[in-house]
Order: C-alpha cells, then structure tokens, then sequence
C-alpha cells in the first residue's frame, strides 16, 4: 500500500481476524484500515446512483469479471462441497 492510503475491510469468509499489519506503517506512513458494511451505504445513495453503479457493475461482469470455478457438487453431495470448500 503507498503511504496516505486507505485498505478497505468488506469481506470475512474465512471467518479469520485481519492480521500482519505493520503498525509503523500505519503510524508513519499515514496508512488506514476501514471496515465497509454494503447494506448501511446503500441508503447514502440516491436511486440514480444506485442505478449507475448497477449498470457499470452488470457491464464489467459481461467484459472483465472473471472466476475460476474450482469444482462443482450436487444438491446431494453438499457436505462435501462445504468440506472441499474449507480446505481450500
């Protein structure tokens, strides 16, 4: 991260704390760590924001978005699925 920058918290699935932070980074560096909650910024936009966000995100999933998708499980093998996805 350069310095005066901002590192955006928003997602937890591994369940994990966010951990290996340099705190003389964020001392004399002027380095941030800020947690971002979607649902409570959602009601900060207006319904033409929100709109043009949705455009710009459904655009950049039709041309740059991409995910690999490392297995797939029937409705029947769920628990391995869930088991495969925590080892991984």
């Amino acid at each position: 991260m350069p310095p005066k920058s901002t590192a955006m918290v928003y997602g937890l699935l591994s369940g994990q704390a966010v951990s290996n932070i340099n705190g003389a980074h964020l001392i004399f560096q002027d380095k941030r760590i800020r947690g971002f909650h979607l649902m409570k910024w959602f009601p900060l936009k207006n319904n033409w924001e929100l709109y043009s966000l949705w455009k710009t995100c459904a655009e950049m999933v039709r041309t740059t978005l991409s995910s690999k998708i490392s297995n797939v499980f029937e409705y029947e093998n769920a628990v391995e699925g869930i088991e495969y996805y925590l080892k991984n």
